[in-house]
């Protein structure tokens, strides 16, 4: 595998607020979450700064997206 298609498989902070249409400060936020996907990775740049796996993230994204979907489609029929 090329470094290049390893990196493209992780995504930092500010790729997953990209990726889920929000802030990267709202990611972050999202990241502290106990149902958040776990990081693969801490680089040693004194930052603090994590990295996830792109599946990872996308997977909890639709996940999340199903829920939200669910719980207002829960919300609409118990008012009707």
């Amino acid at each position: 595998m090329s470094p290049a298609a390893i990196t493209d498989d992780l995504v930092g902070v500010k790729q997953i607020g990209e990726l889920g249409g929000f802030t990267r400060q709202r990611a972050q936020a999202l990241a502290r979450r106990d149902d958040f996907p776990r990081p693969v990775m801490h680089l040693p740049d004194g930052q603090g700064r994590r990295l996830w796996a792109r599946r990872d993230i996308t997977a909890w994204l639709e996940r999340r997206a199903k829920a939200t979907e669910a719980s207002a489609s829960a919300s609409t029929s118990s008012t009707t």
